[in-house]
């Protein structure tokens, strides 16, 4: 058996749990890591960093190391509702870069600065016990029996597919999300640089958005339903959107060298609590917001910080663990509940034939709505 104590556990090696745990262990705290892959794989994801993650990469001296990956520079955006295209320029300039360069950058940071990272560790069980928190788990390989306790713990699981988190439950704003499901693939596209387009249909939506070394992003959540009238074929259904978007069809046309394509059923958007007070949920494991209307990454860097700034200051004034995890919670919903309530009245719009026909022409006649979106649902409000 392997037994670690800790002051401060995370579970989750990703952007959120990451940033928590540099900003953590710099101010003189004993931080652990959980992380349960081995090693980093892709994830699902858009792989947009907007402007103000700079600022949040600031806070942990990342800015020079982010932009030494050579990002895409994003500036152009063009979306599409069913064929008829609205495009528009940002006002300022995003960045594309692929989340396995950079949840490696991250995690190699931590690492340097002094935190512990345990990986290829399942945690399976957590108990609070006289104001501790008890974890137990396995090497997801060895099988060896791992455990831990530390008084706190910061729950950075990402959004759990197909069932609730072993730290949070989902919260009102569920929003029927198990009836999409996620794909997500690279690929060489010539002549697509700096850009993001995104695609919406009566089946979903994609997105293609430039990145690092002159490649795409493309991702997108398709209906359950669409997918089952292809028998669960997800080529067979992106055949079918092309059909009726020629934009789209003309993008993919132009596509090469397309990687392996992974995909994820049964998401989960909207806010979520912590089944355990003592427990500070991070980026995605306190809520996750539409990838097409918000930054997830933000998110995640941001709470990471909101979380570490909190937590350390409830010790150093001997605060209740409890009341610094529920003080910590109510200053999250303060952050980032109005971006999730706009993203998911976006997402209603976009889902129905009716009102996304509506908001092509409002957007065509009126293109700076959109940018009022992407400014209530990125920028910063604390």
């Amino acid at each position: 058996m392997v037994n670690n104590t800790s002051d401060i556990v995370i579970i989750g090696g990703g952007p959120a749990g990451a940033v928590a745990g540099i900003v953590l262990v710099k101010r003189g705290y004993r931080v652990t890591i959980i992380e349960k892959q081995k090693n980093m794989k892709d994830k699902i994801c858009g792989e947009f960093f907007s402007p103000e993650c700079l600022s949040y990469l600031d806070e942990i001296d990342l800015r020079r190391d982010f932009l030494a990956d050579r990002p895409a520079n994003l500036k152009t955006l063009r979306i599409s509702f069913d064929g008829r295209p609205v495009r528009t320029q940002l006002t300022t300039s995003a960045y594309g870069l692929s989340r396995m360069k950079f949840d490696t950058l991250l995690l190699a940071k931590a690492e340097r600065e002094g935190v512990k990272v345990l990986r290829g560790i399942e945690v399976s069980a957590i108990n609070r016990k006289n104001g501790h928190m008890d974890l137990s788990g396995y090497g997801r390989k060895s099988g060896h029996r791992f455990s831990c306790s530390a008084q706190y713990v910061i729950g950075a699981t990402g959004a759990k597919s197909g069932s609730d988190s072993l730290l949070t439950l989902s919260g009102k704003q569920r929003m029927n999300s198990s009836q999409k499901i996620a794909f997500k693939f690279h690929a060489e596209c010539p002549g697509f640089e700096n850009r993001i387009d995104l695609y919406f249909t009566s089946c979903g939506y994609t997105g293609v958005s430039s990145i690092e070394d002159g490649l795409v992003n493309v991702c997108g959540l398709i209906d359950s339903d669409s997918i089952k009238t292809h028998n669960g074929n997800l080529k067979s259904l992106i055949i079918e959107l092309l059909k009726n978007d020629p934009l789209l069809r003309e993008r993919f046309a132009g596509m090469n060298n397309i990687s392996s394509v992974i995909t994820c059923s049964n998401l989960s958007f909207g806010m979520r609590r912590a089944i355990f007070d003592g427990i500070l949920p991070v980026g995605d494991a306190a809520g996750s917001i539409h990838p097409f209307c918000g930054d997830g990454n933000a998110m995640a860097l941001k709470s990471g910080l909101l979380c570490a700034g909190i937590l350390d200051n409830g010790i150093r004034n001997n605060r209740d663990s409890e009341k610094t995890a529920r003080h910590y919670n109510e200053m999250w919903k303060r952050e980032f509940r109005s971006r999730i309530t706009i993203s998911s009245v976006v997402h209603h719009i976009l889902a129905n034939n009716a009102t996304r026909s509506a908001a092509s022409v409002v957007a065509r006649n009126y293109p700076g709505i959109i940018h009022s979106i992407f400014k209530l649902t990125r920028e910063s409000k604390i």
